[in-house]
């Protein structure tokens, strides 16, 4: 088999695991209590060919060990502030339930903050009818992006054209930011789920002042409440060094609470698709490196079915997992599992008998 840049995969693998081993130790081939790390899944598009994404997901689990450890953000990223109940059917959500019933995995839920609060909550209530189990509520996808502070020419159908940025969510600072927080956390607060608001990753120049003047903001907030922590996405592109030194200041900020990396890869397709893998690994594992055992790491992106595969760990071009998402897989730790033995029959010596 070959990979989708016509590079035969057969050192992908290899490599990968060399990786694993430098980066992470050799606990990590060990049993996953003995060195847990942070908690470990993907950020999945939940409503995009639910039924076969699903099935993919639920075939290559059987035959991994450690599944339990797997934590899915259903319908995050983009996705997650264009969709609203009505694109949920009971079918897609009892699909998504199986999974966590079968394997014991964590759901992040990821709100449209486009909507109420109210009806946001109803969907949540449709997930628990259905059987999920949430373990934290994300309070919104990125709004620190550019995309949201300014103006925009909205559609006369918001809903129906999918727009991630309405006049509920532009002309967004800090402030208009806690404002809406504010709101989902009071529609949610009784159910006894923690909460995680959005920090920005560093940046240079411009962006990077009106990123840390947002997180001044965000932390501060979150600071004065028990259980709101943090979330971040970290994403490094081909020829570029990701600062995960980042990471250990935003940790000394927050203190005792969790931070939760929600969204974290390699961006481009510059690269072959086994350097791709490779520069991912390496990520991730250096990532892991720097968070505690109830911090959290999401690879982007659990399914897609786009022409391009690089980000996809299952994909329809590879009929379930990809290459990449083997490699992620292992190096969270859920290996696969051996090979039963294989009935040989009577193989005892005849002259001890």
């Amino acid at each position: 088999m070959r990979n989708s840049a016509g590079k035969p995969i057969a050192g992908v693998l290899a490599v990968t695991a060399l990786l694993i081993i430098s980066a992470r130790g050799a606990s990590v081939e060990s049993d996953a209590s003995s060195d847990p790390g942070p908690m470990v899944g993907f950020n999945s598009k939940g409503t995009l060919n639910t039924i076969e994404q699903v099935e993919m997901l639920r075939s290559e689990l059987r035959a991994r060990e450690n599944a339990h450890r797997l934590v899915l953000r259903v319908d995050g990223g983009t996705r997650s502030q264009r969709t609203y109940p009505a694109d949920w059917t009971d079918e897609m959500l009892q699909e998504w339930v199986s999974i966590q019933q079968e394997f014991g995995c964590k759901f992040i839920l990821n709100p449209n903050f486009n909507d109420t609060p109210q009806s946001q909550f109803a969907l949540y209530q449709r997930w628990r009818a259905a059987g999920a189990e949430f373990f934290l509520v994300e309070l919104m996808n990125e709004p620190y992006l550019p995309k949201f502070r300014r103006a925009h020419d909205h559609p006369q159908n918001i809903r129906a054209r999918r727009v991630e940025v309405t006049p509920v969510t532009e002309f967004m600072t800090p402030q208009k930011y806690i404002e809406l927080a504010t709101g989902f956390v009071r529609a949610f607060r009784g159910e006894g789920i923690p909460f995680a608001a959005a920090l920005a990753p560093e940046r240079d120049g411009n962006p990077g002042r009106i990123y840390a003047a947002w997180n001044n903001a965000v932390i501060e907030e979150l600071n004065k409440h028990a259980n709101i922590h943090a979330t971040l996405h970290l994403y490094q592109r081909p020829g570029e060094t990701l600062d995960l030194e980042q990471i250990d200041r935003i940790k000394q900020r927050i203190g005792a609470k969790h931070l939760y990396i929600t969204e974290a890869g390699v961006l481009g397709y510059t690269v072959s698709y086994d350097d791709f893998i490779e520069m991912e690994v390496s990520l991730l594992a250096g990532i892991m490196d720097r968070l505690e055992p109830e911090d959290l790491l999401l690879s982007q992106v659990l399914y897609n079915d786009y022409r391009r595969t690089y980000e996809a760990s299952f994909h329809p071009n590879w009929s379930g997992i990809t290459p990449k998402g083997a490699a992620i897989l292992d190096l969270f730790g859920l290996r696969k599992k051996p090979d039963p033995p294989s009935d040989t029959g009577d193989v005892s010596d005849p002259e001890e008998e």
